[in-house]
């Protein structure tokens, strides 16, 4: 894994040639060059407006000229117009995506967005804005200051799904400050996946980064609870790495560390998600300091278990889970009357100092129900740790299918002298929250 903290940044006073025309929302640091650790020059450029023909022809400008910024002007703008087809915009990492700055409270949060984007008919199914391009690259993207509001906000009789962000092997992304609005699908998708490749690869497919500061929120739909083939709604934040048979034994190696298959979200508002945060294919979550409200209750936090089967008999599914500091609050109990917050299906868990209220449960363990068992049976709830959470009037486990008890989880923390391991949670904030690109 490359190191996060390679960025060298250096204020000078030269403004390129050629980039004349910076809104007035842009800061003055966007006159700033930008060295990476590559030793290539960061350009500029601001999109005439906030649609997507616009903005793919600011980051085509920057591409033709090597790495950098595009910037959108402050307004509501349509992402297309009405008649025109859908248009998905494609960023290669190295390019930056940033809204107008925004208005923040002093926890970080925003006032309010200055850069909104919206749907202005029923996209089609599957549907995405941005597909983030890191196939191959070893430079990172940040999407900050966005709102995107998508048709079902205005128009509940919806069923369609689209995705927000879709990123493809990005080590090192950053999303944040961003606000999804009724996105369903799923907010951000996560894919280690090349889908260059044609067809599901054993391979270690990786994506890494951090998912900060952000609002996603649906209003309207059917997560599926009572039947899967009627869901309207996907995940907040979707992870799978595409039939992974990587499966590293040894705890230790990644408890409390990033690695290039690790995703932390910190610090967002869910509501109304199938599932807020959801993994598979060896991906590994550390998920802290959010507030899920109004939720479903059927797995706000989501870890998927194997999902192997006679054609893929390696597929792992999630790696690990670290779930702490988060509020789970006032579920929305139309859907499923028994609300849990934590679905475990599988890998490695530590959850703590988390929060319930108005909840039925804390966890559910069912390792995807056995299904897949007889392929990946390292792949079942082991090496998990439950303690300290505040239930509030809730019960600590809402299911447990076929895990036991000081043999696959533990309700208390893992300690030296009974497991032979110890935990220390990753810092926070996240340290690429720390390193600004500008």
């Amino acid at each position: 894994m490359k190191d996060r903290q390679l960025y060298a940044f250096f204020l000078v006073s030269v403004i390129f040639a050629g980039i004349t025309s910076l809104s007035p929302a842009v800061p003055s640091s966007t006159n700033s060059v930008i060295i990476r650790s590559n030793g290539r020059l960061s350009l500029c450029v601001t999109a005439k407006s906030g649609s997507a023909k616009d903005i793919q022809a600011a980051v085509n400008q920057i591409v033709a000229g090597g790495i950098g910024n595009v910037y959108i002007p402050s307004g509501t703008f349509n992402f297309v117009n009405v008649g025109e087809p859908w248009v998905t915009v494609s960023i290669p990492a190295g390019v930056n995506l940033f809204g107008a700055p925004t208005q923040r409270y002093a926890n970080g949060s925003v006032v309010s967005w200055n850069t909104i984007l919206e749907m202005p008919y029923e996209a089609p199914d599957s549907s995405c804005w941005f597909y983030i391009d890191g196939i191959g690259t070893n430079t990172t993207t940040r999407i900050s200051d966005i709102k995107l509001v998508g048709w079902r906000y205005t128009h509940n009789s919806s069923t369609t799904m689209y995705y927000g962000i879709y990123l493809e092997q990005c080590l090192d992304f950053r999303i944040d400050h961003c606000d999804f609005q009724d996105i369903c699908g799923s907010a951000i998708w996560v894919d280690g996946y090349d889908g260059g490749t044609g067809g599901y690869q054993y391979t270690e497919n990786n994506c890494s980064g951090v998912i900060d500061q952000c609002i996603l929120n649906n209003t309207y739909g059917d997560p599926g609870w009572q039947v899967y083939e009627n869901r309207t709604l996907g995940y907040g934040i979707g992870m799978r790495r595409w039939a992974c048979d990587v499966w590293d034994t040894n705890v230790s190696s990644f408890w409390g560390q990033y690695t290039n298959y690790t995703i932390v979200i910190e610090d967002n508002y869910f509501s109304k998600w199938r599932h807020s945060t959801c993994s598979n294919d060896g991906f590994r979550q550390i998920v802290r300091f959010n507030i899920f409200e109004g939720c479903y209750g059927i797995g706000e936090v989501d870890g998927h278990g194997s999902y192997a089967d006679d054609y893929h008999p390696n597929a792992v599914g999630t790696r690990s889970m670290e779930i702490y500091n988060n509020t789970f609050q006032n579920p929305d109990t139309r859907w499923n009357a028994n609300t849990f917050a934590l679905n475990i299906r599988g890998g490695s868990v530590l959850a703590f100092n988390n929060t319930l209220i108005g909840y039925y449960g804390l966890l559910d363990f069912n390792n995807d129900f056995g299904n897949y068992a007889p392929y990946c049976p390292q792949c079942a709830v082991n090496d998990t740790y439950v303690w300290n959470n505040n239930l509030g009037n809730g019960t600590l486990i809402h299911y447990d299918a076929d895990s036991v008890e000081n043999v696959n989880y533990f309700l208390r923390a893992p300690n030296l002298q009974q497991d032979g391991l110890t935990y220390t949670p990753y810092p926070y904030p996240d340290p690429l929250t720390l390193v600004g690109v500008t």
